[in-house]
């Protein structure tokens, strides 16, 4: 068990699939759909959240992952370890497949998902990589890697957790805020060709190379803008 530390860190998304479906041409059943979308914006009240094309990659990989009915730790419909559990991104998203166990909880959620009782998958992640960017007034979070936790199908799809979300968002704010105006935080000269920002090899005249606003204009600064007059 990983420390509470890092659990913390988890988070949770739902999404209203329209391909969760049980496979019955094969020897034993397999639950079947998407967990994931790729570029499509949430609303998450505050801001908007989408996942590139890419986050899941390394996570399907490298970690050990569960499929579990409502998150539930308790109710393990399979593994990505041992292959009960597979998982795999297309051009839609995570597509996931999985083996469940001949039980009769699992069996009657089969039944549940056939009948459209249950038509919704939810992931737990934890993010590793993400950027913000403003776009028409409004920000939005972009998620670039993940690590997963888990997919489950379930019931009622809880309001997405976004205290780590929030977290991440304000700190992003402070960041802008704190910027310096002239590089934007990066601390580097930005030069203008063909219209298009490119960011040089040289300290930004505005900060001396920090990236945050200065109470004062810097000595380099004021230099270059004599120099200009």
């Amino acid at each position: 068990m990983k420390p509470h530390t890092e659990l913390s860190l988890v988070e949770r998304r739902a999404f209203g699939v329209d391909k969760l479906v049980i496979l019955r041409s094969k020897e034993k059943p397999v639950i079947a759909g998407h967990a994931a979308v790729f570029n499509q914006e949430a609303d998450l009240g505050w801001f908007r959240e989408k996942i590139l094309p890419g986050a899941f990659v390394a996570s399907i990989a490298e970690d050990d992952i569960r499929a579990l009915f409502n998150h539930d730790p308790n109710f393990v419909l399979g593994r990505n370890t041992n292959r009960t559990l597979r998982l795999n991104e297309d051009e839609r998203g995570l597509f996931i497949e999985n083996d469940p166990p001949d039980t009769q909880w699992a069996r009657d959620l089969l039944t549940s998902i056939e009948r459209g009782d249950i038509s919704q998958m939810s992931f737990g992640f934890e993010v590793v990589d993400q950027r913000w960017e403003t776009k028409d007034g409004i920000e939005i979070r972009i998620i670039e890697k993940v690590k997963l936790w888990d997919v489950s199908p379930v019931t009622f799809p809880a309001y997405p957790q976004t205290d780590v979300a929030l977290r991440s968002h304000e700190a992003w704010l402070r960041k802008k805020e704190s910027a310096c105006p002239v590089c934007g935080g990066c601390g580097r000269t930005v030069a203008v060709e063909n219209g298009q920002p490119k960011i040089l090899d040289e300290n930004c005249p505005g900060c001396g190379g920090s990236g945050e606003r200065q109470a004062a204009p810097s000595p380099d600064f004021l230099a270059q803008a004599a120099a200009r007059e």
